[in-house]
């Protein structure tokens, strides 16, 4: 799917990724963390969702981002 030819109506339309995660069974034993992280496909797929608001509250609270 090209992102610049995309509609905010089909971005909105593009259900959430679920971010992989360890089963409980495996995590109760062991203290790294709990989700995985998402793959390089999955991270495009859910970028896709962003609809460019104007002060983008999801950047600002995104742990990975830089915050300088």
């Amino acid at each position: 799917m090209d992102a610049q030819h995309i509609t905010k109506k089909e971005r909105m339309a593009i259900p959430r990724q679920e971010m992989p995660a360890q089963n409980p069974d495996v995590r109760n034993k062991n203290f790294r963390e709990v989700n995985l992280g998402y793959t390089a496909e999955l991270a495009q797929e859910e970028a896709l969702r962003c609809i460019q608001c104007k002060d983008a509250p999801c950047i600002k609270g995104c742990p990975g981002q830089h915050q300088d």
